[in-house]
């Protein structure tokens, strides 16, 4: 699959500091999805600490922004080109959200 970035798509080559505001931009506008491991030009690159890398996901959905939006927000890992990729999905929610 290539991947292209768009209005509802995020490519993130790695987790940084950006990921909470990208969360928050799909909670207050529309659906969208946050790749990780995935190049700006839409080549995986992979995640190398695949474990650490969801759990840190799911720490930041559970704690740095509210209204907690974990019902909204779900995490999975993908295998593509031999290698793991980080798929969010993010649902529009009915509230205002905010970073914590």
């Amino acid at each position: 699959m290539k991947y292209i970035e768009t209005e509802k798509i995020e490519l993130k080559r790695n987790l940084n500091d950006s990921f909470e505001k990208e969360v928050v931009a799909f909670l207050n506008s529309h659906d969208g999805l946050i790749y990780i491991g995935i190049e700006d030009n839409g080549d995986i690159c992979g995640v190398d600490k695949l474990d650490e890398t969801m759990k840190k996901i799911a720490d930041i959905v559970a704690t740095a922004i509210l209204p907690n939006p974990q019902e909204l927000v779900k995490v999975k890992a993908l295998y593509e080109a031999s290698k793991w990729i980080i798929e969010v999905e993010v649902k529009k929610g009915n509230s205002l959200y905010y970073i914590n």
